[in-house]
This record gives structure tokens, C-alpha cells and sequence, in this order.
């Protein structure tokens, strides 16, 4: 099976929620009329992009994230059939759409399938109203539930859930009301993350004292990888559960090091050993797609061709120290661990690493045979994964 995957970003939301730092364009402003147009000439500069690319890539995902790709609507589904045929794209291939409940009826959900999407990714977030209302969120529990009927009476089969722990205001009691109705439903896969909040989001500016402490944020991990277990999901990476069998696989191609080529504004790619970045805003990324005409065909040429062609603003070539330690520090991230022999064989393996392994097992954070993050390692993971970084 391939390990190469092709992700196209889709910026636009209605509005930013107060927690969102992701590249994202809200569109909620503008009239129908406009926001048709805009979508019309983005979808186009993104097509355009893509037959630019022209390296020797064989895809076996397609993931639209955002922003809410399915505020895209009725465009969406002949999109994705366009891209389907540019990549040549297998019956196999695992296509994923992000949506936002209350924003695809039934008809969309069913134009999706049958334009080849076979996995749905619902940003949930909690089943709290007033939580929901308080992130800035525009959907409710009931609309949730709209679309997750919607999806099922349409034919999804394989539909992951998004929930956010360690909100304003959320309690160990209602982040557990929020995992006992979502796991309910038997979604086929559940992705939870606890809530970063970055420059330039709405609630940057809230006081420390908002925001739950540290040790109440690890007890909803904790809890939640307790639930999980008992529900029989599969914990196969730090952030991740599945049922058996239904990992994502387009996400395990950025854990195990796979290429990806990111379409849109802001999208990043990685391709042999080279990072590329998109431009952004929006209307940056229109006006260098449609001013440019030359295709891409040798990956020699990136990154220096970054900044000089196509949407493309910056990019590196990353050293064989860098992408060594970035590929231990990924794997890390999945519960299967790293088998110290293999790795050393295929990377390489700096002694001093060894004298960090030994100093994390001591401390209760990593396992060995396979290496892997324990249970106290998981809440501790980024102090884990600086160990194997150059000061």
C-alpha cells in the first residue's frame, strides 16, 4: 500500500471559534452570492494546483480538512471526483471530509458518497450546549445529532468524532457526560484534544485563572483513556482511539513518516526530504496560482524553487539529524512504539540517546521492548519527546 497521501486545506468557516488558531478565512459576512463566487475560484486555483504538481506520487488518502469543508455544500462532492481522476486515486483509497454539524443536509451527505467519500470526520467539540455556546461553536447537541443520523441514513459507515477536554467552565463530571453520549453512538473512531490555546485566537486574551489546571486537564485524559478501554476502542496514538481496524490511515502517514502534498492556502507538504509551505491569506494564493503556468517535475527542484513558484512561501531541506529525532518523536506518538534494532538500522542511533532512554525509564515514562510512552509518559509526552532533540 502506498505511503503517500494528499491533503487539501478548505479555510473557510462561518466564524472563527474562540479557541481556533488553525489558518482559517470566515466567510460568515459575506452574501450567498459572494461566498458562491469566492468557493467557485478557490475549488479552480486548487484544481489548477494540482495539475501543476507533477511528481511521481501515488496517493492512497485524500483528506479535506479546514476551516469546514462542508460549508462548501453542493461543490464539494464534484470536487472531489476531479480529484479522484487527477491522482488516479484506488477503489482502496481512504477519503475523509471534515464537517461541522448542521452544515450538510442528508442530500449532501449523500452526494459525498457517492462521490467516493468513505470517511466523515464531525467536529463535535461536546455534547454541552452551553459549553458549545461558549467556545463560539454554531451547532447544538440536537444538530449534532441531525447530522450523525443524516450521515448514517446515507451510508457512512466509518465516522470519527472530534471532542475537545480542559474548556472554560468544563468539569471531570460534564467531560464525562460528553464521552458517554458521544460513545453511545459507536462512532468508528474518536479523536480527543486538549485545548491549546495559541496567539491570535479569541480567547488569547482570557486570564490564566479561566481555564482549568494542569492536573484536572490530565485527570480528563485519563478518564477518557479508561472509558475507551472499556468500550473496547483501540488507543493506537496519543490523541487517537478507533475501533479495530479503523485507524485513520491518512493521519498514520504524518506518525510514520509518509509523503504528503498539501493543496490550498497555508497547506504544508512533505516530500522526500523536503518541507514546503503555501502562502497565505486566501486572496495571496488566488493571485499566485492564477499567475502561474509552469509545472513542478522534479523533486530536486523544491525547496529552492519555494517562494519562486505556484502558492508555494517557504520551505527546508531537513538534515538527517533533524528528520531522524522527527521521526522517532512521531513514532513515539503511537502506541505500537519503536523497535530500538530496526530503527538503529534504518536511522541510526546516537549514543547519547541511549543514556535519555535509560534516564525516562527511570523516571516512569517510557517502556522498553518496544520503546514506547507508559501510561505517565502519555501525560508527560512533550518533556519525553525533548529529550531526543539538539539543544
Amino acid at each position: 500500500m502506498s505511503k503517500a497521501g494528499v491533503y487539501v486545506h478548505l479555510p473557510f468557516c462561518l466564524r472563527r471559534c474562540h479557541y481556533c488558531s488553525f489558518k482559517s478565512q470566515a466567510v460568515g459576512s459575506l452574501s450567498p452570492s459572494q461566498r458562491d463566487e469566492l468557493f467557485t475560484e478557490y475549488l479552480a486555483a486548487v484544481e489548477k494546483e494540482a495539475a501543476l504538481w507533477q511528481l511521481p506520487f501515488a496517493p492512497a488518502t485524500l483528506y479535506l480538512g479546514g476551516g469546514t469543508p462542508s460549508l462548501l455544500q453542493h461543490k464539494l462532492a464534484p470536487f472531489i471526483e476531479r480529484l479522484r481522476r487527477r491522482f488516479a486515486l484506488p477503489r482502496t483509497a481512504e477519503i475523509t471530509v471534515e464537517a461541522n454539524p448542521g452544515t450538510v443536509n442528508q442530500e449532501i451527505l449523500a452526494s459525498l458518497a457517492t462521490a467516493g467519500v468513505n470517511r466523515l470526520s464531525l467536529g463535535l467539540q461536546s455534547a454541552s450546549d452551553e459549553l458549545l455556546k461558549a467556545c463560539g461553536r454554531l451547532h447544538s447537541w440536537e444538530d449534532f445529532l441531525q447530522t450523525w443520523r443524516a450521515a448514517r441514513e446515507v451510508g457512512f459507515k466509518n465516522i470519527s468524532l472530534d471532542l475537545i477536554y480542559g474548556l472554560p467552565g468544563q468539569t471531570l463530571a460534564s467531560w464525562s457526560q460528553t464521552l458517554s453520549a458521544a460513545l453511545a453512538l459507536a462512532p468508528e473512531h474518536i479523536s480527543l484534544y486538549a485545548l491549546s490555546v495559541e496567539e491570535g485566537c479569541g480567547w488569547a486574551t482570557l486570564p490564566e485563572a479561566a481555564f482549568p489546571a494542569e492536573e484536572e486537564v490530565a485527570e480528563d485524559y485519563q478518564l477518557a483513556c479508561e472509558v475507551l478501554e472499556r468500550r473496547n476502542y483501540v488507543h493506537y496514538e496519543l490523541s487517537n482511539w478507533s475501533q479495530p481496524g479503523r485507524e485513520s490511515r491518512h493521519n498514520l502517514l504524518y506518525w510514520t513518516g509518509g509523503e504528503y502534498l498539501g493543496l490550498g492556502a497555508a497547506a504544508h507538504s512533505s516530500l522526500g526530504n523536503a518541507r514546503v509551505w503555501n502562502c497565505w491569506p486566501v486572496s495571496d494564493y488566488l493571485q499566485r496560482i492564477a499567475c502561474e503556468d509552469r509545472t513542478l517535475t522534479y523533486s530536486w527542484a523544491l525547496p529552492a524553487a519555494c517562494g519562486k513558484w505556484a502558492a508555494t512561501a517557504g520551505g527546508e531541506r531537513l538534515n538527517a539529524d533533524f528528520k531522524r529525532a522527527e521521526t522517532l518523536i512521531l513514532a513515539l506518538r503511537l502506541m505500537a512504539g519503536v523497535d530500538r534494532r530496526e530503527f538503529r538500522a534504518q536511522y541510526g542511533w546516537p549514543a547519547k540517546w541511549d543514556r535519555a532512554v535509560d534516564s525516562l525509564v527511570g523516571s516512569g515514562l517510557l517502556a522498553k521492548d518496544p520503546l514506547r510512552l507508559t501510561a505517565r509518559g502519555f501525560l508527560l509526552a512533550n518533556q519525553v519527546f525533548l529529550r531526543f532533540l539538539d539543544d
